[in-house]
């Protein structure tokens, strides 16, 4: 059986599936100007910075680590303060709380 071209194809649709996530992030939970850029732009300000899990009784904690002086770190506490707004649970209920920490 020849799969390379259903190989192809799940690549392909796996792929566009990542652009229409960063497209909803950016349209929804970035600032303005994020709508125009693409998926690079994003991976390289945003998907890319480490980030640091912590459990409590009631919250999942997100410290993204960056530096202060960091270039994209005033859009990136905006993406914090709208991701906290929505109030993101894990399966046993407990809240995604987004911040950054600095190295």
């Amino acid at each position: 059986m020849d799969t390379a071209g259903l190989t192809m194809e799940l690549t392909e649709i796996f792929a566009n599936y990542v652009k229409m996530l960063d497209a909803y992030l950016r349209w929804h939970f970035l600032p303005v100007e994020y709508a125009v850029k693409d998926l690079s732009s994003t991976s390289d300000c945003f998907y890319k910075i480490p980030a640091k899990l912590t459990a409590s009784q009631n919250r999942m904690r997100v410290k993204t680590l960056v530096s202060q002086d960091y270039q994209f770190l005033k859009d990136l506490e905006y993406l914090n303060c709208r991701l906290n707004e929505r109030q993101i649970k894990t399966a046993n209920g407990k809240i995604f709380w987004f911040e950054s920490a600095f190295k």
